[in-house]
């Protein structure tokens, strides 16, 4: 995993993550969908839900959730989820300049078509 990506902060021990698994939804599905398995998850692992819990589960619980809410935030806005599905990373700097590659790269292929 990157270490520059945003995800290696919340996923710091995975060598890779799946955000659609995380959330326990499909790479196609639509954003209500998304949202209806975050709340569902947050409310699951949210601190307040184990305030009587073993340290260990109080700990585990918070880490969940931190996941959820970082797969959420990622795949509830069109543009990162995009950049996330092109390339699995979530990080700005080297996306924005890959979809940049790819814009042109199929610009130039409808300038050729035409």
């Amino acid at each position: 995993m990157d270490h520059d990506d945003q995800i290696s902060t919340f996923f710091p021990v995975e060598e890779s993550v799946d955000l659609y698994a995380v959330l326990s939804v499909s790479n196609d599905s639509k954003l209500d969908e998304i949202k209806k398995s975050y709340r569902r998850l947050a409310l699951k692992y949210h601190p307040d839900k184990h305030a009587t819990a073993s340290e260990s589960a109080k700990s585990e619980a918070s880490l969940k959730f931190q996941h959820v809410g970082f797969a959420y935030a990622v795949l509830s806005d069109e543009k990162r989820r995009r950049r996330w599905d092109l390339t699995g990373k979530t990080d700005e700097v080297l996306i924005s300049l890959q979809e940049r590659m790819v814009g042109r790269l199929i610009l130039s292929k409808c300038l050729i078509a035409s």
